[in-house]
């Protein structure tokens, strides 16, 4: 997984998009999730990994970095 300014201004346009296009914040975290999922999903069956063990995994490791690197942008 990588992470950079770039990444982040990506991610930033995502989720301006997902407020307009949802009501509340559980709705924006189930379009959230759900596409992470997909591309957990993707990167499991290319490397031939078990996608739960890899989406564990993948978290564990994002959380030490969103902790120090990522606030919240705009309330929903």
């Amino acid at each position: 997984m990588k992470l950079s300014a770039k990444h982040s201004k990506i991610a930033n346009r995502l989720r301006q998009q997902i407020q307009r296009e949802t009501e509340t914040i559980d709705d924006g975290e189930g379009v959230a999730m759900i596409v992470l999922w997909s591309f957990l999903l993707d990167h499991a069956r290319v490397m031939n990994l078990d996608v739960e063990t890899l989406a564990r995994e993948q978290l564990d490791s994002f959380i030490g970095y969103a902790r120090v690197n990522i606030e919240m942008v705009k309330e929903h």
